[in-house]
């Protein structure tokens, strides 16, 4: 993969999710949790069935620096999203600022049987570039999977570990291991971590780990806001130790269950651009 290209994937990467048309007021306080609640063991299906939506549009804005610069990159970008009645997963987002990335797009196809594709619009070029689902691009799989798409448990096999509190929001800790090699070669994680209001069905907080159990990336939603009855991030930042950059996100607009065309989510689409 050329140095542009993975450039290309890698700011595809950093991206998140985003809510709505009818919004609520955005908030950071944790919600009242009753103990039982807290208490009771929790699946990770509950929080695929909590995220009801069939299709999202959004707008987002993402500042990217490395550790030790003072250099802060702005990007802001458009995406959509759709799931089909399969439970395979589509993602079309384009760049729209700065001037250079204008127009560069990006389309994922993530599959129920992990026979994922993706594809990357490189402008410049006006060519449609596949990249391999890989651990060379494992952060787009980590954004994908936790804000912009639904959780995959075709991935990690989750057990309950119990209580836990994350900024003073109650949680419960649902501890993911990869089902097979072919998990850990895709995604190059051994074990994912989250951290879930059992109130929200929310993942607040993730924590990944290579080889040798080595945690090397955390993310974390720092606002919320409620749409259709659904709590989304607002706000969420991600600390990646491996690739020494943080990034932080925020959420403008979207608009949940709108009947997005299929032909938006194909290659031919890309080549329109």
């Amino acid at each position: 993969m050329t140095t542009h290209l993975r450039i290309i994937v890698f700011l595809a990467a950093v991206v998140a999710v985003v809510p709505c048309q009818a919004q609520d007021e955005p908030s950071t306080a944790a919600p009242a949790v009753a103990p039982a609640l807290t208490d009771a063991p929790l699946d990770i299906r509950q929080v695929i069935t909590q995220t009801s939506w069939s299709d999202y549009s959004a707008e987002m804005s993402m500042e990217v620096q490395r550790y030790g610069s003072s250099r802060v990159s702005t990007k802001e970008m458009s995406v959509k999203v759709k799931q089909d009645q399969s439970g395979d997963q589509h993602l079309f987002m384009i760049f729209k600022e700065p001037a250079n990335m204008k127009g560069t797009a990006f389309l994922a196809h993530s599959m129920k049987d992990r026979s994922d594709q993706w594809y990357v619009y490189v402008r410049t070029l006006r060519r449609v570039k596949r990249a391999p689902p890989s651990p060379e691009n494992f952060m787009l799989r980590d954004f994908l999977s936790l804000y912009l798409q639904k959780p995959r448990p075709e991935m990690y096999s989750y057990t309950d570990q119990g209580p836990a509190t994350v900024d003073g929001r109650p949680c419960r800790i649902l501890e993911g291991r990869a089902v097979d090699d072919k998990t850990t070669v895709m995604t190059a994680y051994t074990r994912i971590v989250h951290y879930v209001d059992p109130a929200d069905k929310l993942i607040v907080k993730t924590e990944f780990f290579g080889k040798g159990d080595r945690l090397v990336r955390v993310q974390k939603v720092t606002r919320t806001t409620r749409v259709n009855g659904i709590v989304l991030p607002l706000t969420y930042e991600s600390d990646d130790k491996e690739e020494k950059v943080v990034a932080r996100v925020t959420m403008h607009g979207i608009t949940l269950d709108s009947g997005i065309p299929d032909h938006l989510f194909s290659v031919r689409h890309l080549k329109t651009l």
